[in-house]
C-alpha cells in the first residue's frame, strides 16, 4: 500500500509520493496529535491562557486562507509598508510565470506528440527560421534510501551484526549541498478584505 499527497492550486495540481508505511513518521504524527489534544483540553479547563499557547514557526499552505492571519503571532515582525508595492509586483510576476509555465508545458507536449507521429527517426524539422527535434534522455538515477537501509539491516542481521546503526552509517556517506535562501510572500486576510476579496 502507498499514499500520495495531491497539492492543488487555482492553476496547477502536483502529486508528491509515493509514501510507504513508516512507523517512525506515524508515531511522530500520533505524538503531535496527542500534544495538540492535551493543549486544547488544558485551554478548555482554563489551565492555559491564549497568549501561552504554542505557535508553530513554519509556514503552512492554509495560512493565506486564514481569517486570523493578519494579526497571527506566528507572523509577528517589523512593519515596512514601503516594500508592499515591490512584493505585490513580485507576486504578480510569479503568478504570470505559473500561467506561462503551463502554456509552455502544453505547447512542448503538443510538439513532442507531433514529432512522435512524424516517424522521422531523430532528424531535424525545419519550420521557417526555426528547427526542432525530440531526443530521448535516460531517466534520472536516484537512491532509494529506505530500500537500501532495509537490505543493509537484513545483511547485517544475517552476519550477526545487529548492533550496526544503519541510518547513521548511511548518513555518514551523505553529501549536503550548499544552503540557499527562499523568499516567502503571504497576503494577510486584512489586505485581502481591503481589496474586496474574501477567501
Amino acid at each position: 500500500m502507498e499514499a500520495w499527497v495531491l497539492a492543488l492550486s487555482m492553476t496547477d495540481a502536483t502529486a508528491f509520493g509515493p509514501y510507504l508505511p513508516n512507523e517512525s513518521i506515524l508515531n511522530a504524527c500520533l505524538s503531535n496529535a496527542r500534544d495538540i489534544w492535551q493543549i486544547q483540553e488544558q485551554f478548555q479547563r482554563g489551565e492555559l491562557e491564549v497568549d501561552g499557547l504554542p505557535v508553530p514557526s513554519g509556514f503552512h499552505p492554509l495560512c493565506s486562507c486564514c481569517d486570523a492571519s493578519s494579526d497571527c503571532p506566528k507572523f509577528a515582525g517589523v512593519a515596512h509598508p514601503e516594500l508592499e508595492s515591490s512584493l505585490t509586483e513580485l507576486t504578480h510576476w510569479k503568478d504570470e510565470r505559473s500561467v506561462l509555465d503551463e502554456k509552455i508545458r502544453e505547447r512542448e507536449g503538443m510538439m513532442k506528440e507531433w514529432y512522435a507521429h512524424a516517424d522521422i527517426q531523430g532528424r531535424w524539422i525545419e519550420a521557417g527560421s526555426t528547427r526542432f527535434r525530440v531526443t530521448q534522455s535516460p531517466g534520472r538515477r536516484t537512491l532509494d534510501r529506505d530500500s537500501l537501509a532495509g537490505e543493509l539491516v537484513e545483511l547485517f542481521h544475517v552476519g550477526s551484526m545487529d548492533d550496526v546503526d544503519v541510518p547513521a552509517l548511511i548518513a555518514r556517506h551523505e553529501k549536503i549541498g550548499a544552503p540557499s535562501a527562499r523568499l516567502f510572500i503571504n497576503t494577510t486576510s486584512k489586505q485581502e478584505k481591503t481589496h474586496g476579496i474574501q477567501v
